[in-house]
């Protein structure tokens, strides 16, 4: 891998009403093919959409500055609602990074030491009372830079929504990238009661729940992990 600099960047969609099944595989099928092409190119390391109802939620990892999902998940575009905000429509809208473990220093940098098991999206939903304090003591975790975890866990939010994307096995690392000091902030977020902040999505829920994938792409070193799109049918 070269030395390219690394963008990561988590987008939201949402679909139209009583989209067709039938229509959401073709148009998962067609991004799924291009982004496929665009690894192989070198452009895309990482590339998947996951759903929860009428919601998508992407994840990307590119040579690309911000990786504009309207060129890599153009054959959504029909399916997709306008969201509002801007002089100019937009079918997708960035969510802002909130907590990660690492940041990638260049492409090379983030080649996966073994083939990752399980490419994970989740969902939570903050209490808005409760969101200011989340995102304060994340953004302190991560200013703070030692507490561990997966090397690609990636959280984002838009709203009162958290998106979520890590991989399994788990690649334990922290920001500052080493083993010295023990995270003082992660004790005061533990006091806070971390599972006060969410809400539930159903009676019994954890704070964040799992997502389906409508697809995934990865570069793998010299190979390349696919997970296509299932047809409505199976």
């Amino acid at each position: 891998m070269s030395q390219k600099p690394l963008y990561r960047v988590s987008h939201r969609a949402q679909l139209i009403p009583l989209c067709a099944p039938q229509a959401l595989y073709t148009a998962s099928q067609a991004a799924y093919e291009a982004a496929q092409a665009l690894a192989r190119q070198g452009v895309i390391l990482t590339a998947g959409i996951y759903r929860f109802g009428s919601l998508l939620f992407s994840y990307c990892e590119s040579t690309l500055d911000k990786a504009m999902p309207d060129e890599i998940f153009a054959p959504f575009t029909p399916l997709l609602l306008d969201w509002p905000g801007e002089d100019s429509p937009r079918k997708w809208v960035e969510m802002r990074p909130v907590y990660f473990q690492q940041i990638p220093q260049s492409e090379a940098d983030w080649e996966r030491p073994r083939p990752a098991d399980l490419h994970i999206g989740r969902l939570a939903r903050l209490i808005p009372e409760k969101a200011n304090e989340y995102l304060y003591y994340h953004h302190a975790l991560t200013e703070e830079g030692l507490n561990k975890g997966d090397k690609y866990q990636f959280i984002s939010y838009h709203e009162d929504y958290l998106f979520s994307y890590y991989e399994e096995p788990r690649t334990n690392v922290n920001v500052r990238r080493t083993d010295e000091g023990q995270s003082q902030v992660i004790r005061q977020w533990i006091a806070a009661d971390p599972a006060s902040h969410f809400y539930r999505f159903y009676p019994g829920a954890e704070d964040f729940i799992h997502l389906p994938s409508l697809f995934i792409v990865q570069r793998q070193a010299d190979a390349l992990f696919t997970a296509p799109p299932l047809h409505p049918d199976r």
